[in-house]
């Protein structure tokens, strides 16, 4: 008998990275359930059950329905942020638009995430050849290089840098984390599941 997990993952960006990369990040999602289609992790004495990963995007997922009393970021909290098994957060150029409380959307996602004790990625995609249009007065990179130094410092959220062509290698990296952690949270008994028969995303071509 088998059973199978849906873990969603949210991908939380500012528009600058959707415009470039988010084909891209998609891709990498698209990788990783294909190779998990025949992966099977055994529950001792009982069941086995398989592993697919589902990737929230508001552009994709959001209804954008706006209720009595909610901003659009709350709407979208409700929709998407609350239920998620982790996010992974992206930035390129800007920090991205405020919010009511937060410096920007993706922050707020974040934020949310850690809140709930789930996985939170963030992603700067640091490239050389990053067009200066891009940058305008450099302010907005300034607020997302701050937010970056705040988070290091903080040790909240796991930070890995990464040029663009090493960005489908990093998510599947962060991917594989966000499965084991929610794999390990699925029984109160952590050892009965045989967690390191997961097959390692990360190292999917």
């Amino acid at each position: 008998m088998y059973i199978t997990f849906t873990y969603q993952v949210l991908i939380s960006c500012p528009g600058d990275v959707a415009d470039k990369f988010m084909p891209a990040i998609k891709e990498a999602v698209s990788t990783i359930n294909r190779s998990l289609i025949d992966n099977e992790i055994i529950f001792e004495g009982a069941f086995g059950f398989r592993v697919k990963t589902e990737v929230l995007y508001w552009r994709d997922n959001g209804t954008g329905e706006i209720l009595t009393g909610m901003s659009g970021q709350d709407v979208l909290n409700e929709q998407l942020v609350n239920n998620a098994d982790g996010v992974i957060g992206i930035f390129y150029s800007k920090l991205g638009t405020k919010t009511d409380n937060y410096p920007s959307g993706t922050v707020e996602e974040i934020e949310k995430t850690l809140a709930r004790g789930k996985h939170a990625a963030i992603i700067p995609i640091q490239d050389e050849l990053m067009p200066i249009g891009l940058l305008g007065d450099g302010k907005e990179y300034a607020r997302l290089q701050e937010y970056i130094k705040t988070m290091q410092q903080s040790h909240r959220g796991l930070i890995m840098c990464c040029p663009p062509e090493r960005l489908n290698e990093t998510i599947k990296q962060q991917m594989n984390i966000i499965l084991h952690k929610s794999l390990k949270q699925i029984s109160p008994d952590e050892q009965k599941f045989k967690t390191q028969n997961l097959l390692d995303i990360s190292k999917i071509k």
